[in-house]
C-alpha cells in the first residue's frame, strides 16, 4: 500500500457524501433532487476510486483508477445538468449534446486514447509510487470541460438577472462552484501534494446542499437525527483511528516509553473524546444552519393559527397575516391559501402601509391587499 499524505481529508470526504446522500434519499425526489444526488454519487465514487487505488485494494489499482478517473470526468456534466434543474432554465439542446459528448468522452477515456493508466514503481527501499504519462490528447477532454463549466456559468448568470431564486441560494451556489474551481487549480501546481481538489469537492457539496435547503426542497428535521450524527461521527473517527493506529502506537513506544504499556486504555480514551468533540461540532452546525430556522418557522405558523382561529373576520386575518408573519429569515415567506371564496374578491385594508402583496388562493384569482394611499 503507498503511503496517502493527508488520508484525512478524502476519509472526511467519503463521510460527507455518504451522509448527504443519505439525507437525499429520505427526501421527497424529484428531477433536481435525484441530479443533486447524481453528482454526488461522482464525487464519492472519485474519491472513493482514488483512496482504493492508492490502498491497492482488490480487484486491482487499474480497476480502481478506471472508476475514479471516469467519475471525476461525468462531474462537469452532471453539475451542468444539477445547474439547469436548480435555476429552471428552458430548453434541452445543450445538456443532450454534451450528454452525447461526455459519452463518447467517458468511452475513449476507458480505452485509455486521451490518459494512459498509471504504472506501479516500486523502490529498492521498498517504497511505491504511481508514475503517470500524458500526452496532447489530454487537451481534448479538457475543452469539453472548460465548455461545460462556461455553460453552467452562463446558466448561473442567467438566473441570478431574471431574480426568480433566493438570493442566498444562488450566492451559495456560486460560492460552491468557484471553491471548487480554485481547488481543482491548487491541486495541479507544481510541489503540491495537499488534497485541495478533494477539500473543494466537500465543499461545493456541502454549497449545493445548503442551496437546495434555502429553496426549502426539504426539511432538515426530519432528515437529520442525534442518531445520525452519532454515526457519522463514530464512522469518521473509526477510519481516521485505524488507520493512525500503527503510527500512534510507536509513538508511544518513542516518546512515551513509561505509558506505553498503558497505550490502548489511552487510544480507547482518545477516540471517545474525539468521537465525543466531533459529534458536538455536527450538532452546533446542523442546529446553527438549519434546525434553528426551521423551528422558528414552525412556531411563527403556530402562532398565526392561534391568532386567525379567534376570528372569522377575512380583513382581519389578513391584517395578521401582513402584520406579523409576512416573511421569515431569508425571505421565506408563509403563504394564505383562501378556498370557497366568490369570483369578485374584495380589496382588503390595512392600516399599515405594506404595499402590494399577492395572496394566491387554490385556483382563484389572486387576492389583492391595498394600503390606505392605494
Amino acid at each position: 500500500m503507498i503511503e496517502i499524505p493527508f488520508i484525512y481529508i478524502p476519509v472526511m470526504a467519503l463521510c460527507c457524501y455518504f451522509f448527504l446522500i443519505m439525507a437525499l434519499l429520505a427526501a421527497k425526489k424529484n428531477r433536481l433532487i435525484h441530479s443533486f444526488i447524481t453528482l454526488l454519487l461522482c464525487n464519492l465514487l472519485w474519491t472513493g476510486g482514488s483512496l482504493l487505488m492508492r490502498m491497492q485494494v482488490f480487484p486491482s489499482y487499474e480497476f480502481w483508477y478506471d472508476v475514479s478517473l471516469l467519475s471525476l470526468f461525468a462531474i462537469p456534466l452532471f453539475l451542468y445538468i444539477f445547474v439547469h434543474n436548480f435555476v429552471k432554465a428552458k430548453g434541452h439542446f445543450v445538456m443532450h449534446l454534451m450528454t452525447v459528448i461526455t459519452a463518447v468522452m467517458l468511452v475513449l477515456t476507458q480505452r485509455q486514447v486521451f490518459l494512459k493508466r498509471p504504472t506501479l514503481v516500486t523502490t529498492e527501499q521498498g517504497m511505491s509510487y504511481f508514475q503517470y504519462a500524458m500526452d496532447w490528447p489530454i487537451v481534448i477532454p479538457t475543452v469539453i470541460f472548460t465548455i461545460l463549466i462556461s455553460c453552467t456559468g452562463c446558466l448561473v448568470i442567467r438566473a441570478m438577472k431574471r431574480h426568480e431564486m433566493s438570493s442566498e441560494a444562488m450566492l451559495s451556489l456560486v460560492i460552491g462552484m468557484f471553491t471548487l474551481l480554485i481547488g481543482n487549480f491548487l491541486s495541479v501546481l507544481p510541489g503540491n501534494i495537499f488534497p485541495f481538489d478533494t477539500l473543494s469537492g466537500i465543499l461545493n457539496a456541502a454549497f449545493l446542499f445548503y442551496a437546495l435547503y434555502r429553496q426549502r426542497m426539504f426539511k432538515l428535521t426530519l432528515l437529520v437525527s442525534r442518531g445520525t450524527l452519532l454515526v457519522l461521527s463514530l464512522a469518521v473517527v473509526s477510519i481516521l483511528f485505524s488507520i493512525q493506529s500503527i503510527r500512534v502506537e510507536h509513538w508511544f513506544r518513542e516518546y512515551l516509553p513509561l505509558f506505553a504499556p498503558y497505550s490502548t486504555v489511552l487510544f480507547s480514551l482518545a477516540f471517545v473524546g474525539a468521537t465525543s468533540l466531533l459529534y458536538f461540532l455536527f450538532s452546533r452546525i446542523i442546529d446553527n444552519l438549519f434546525i434553528k430556522d426551521e423551528l422558528l418557522q414552525a412556531e411563527r405558523l403556530r402562532s398565526f393559527s392561534s391568532s386567525i382561529s379567534k376570528s372569522l373576520d377575512l380583513n382581519e386575518i389578513v391584517a395578521t397575516h401582513l402584520a406579523g408573519d409576512r416573511c421569515g429569515e431569508g425571505g421565506s415567506c408563509l403563504s394564505l391559501s383562501l378556498s370557497g371564496i366568490v369570483q369578485k374578491l374584495p380589496n382588503c385594508r390595512h392600516p399599515q402601509p405594506v404595499g402590494r402583496q399577492h395572496l394566491h388562493p387554490r385556483g382563484r384569482k389572486p387576492l389583492h391587499c391595498l394600503d390606505e394611499g392605494a
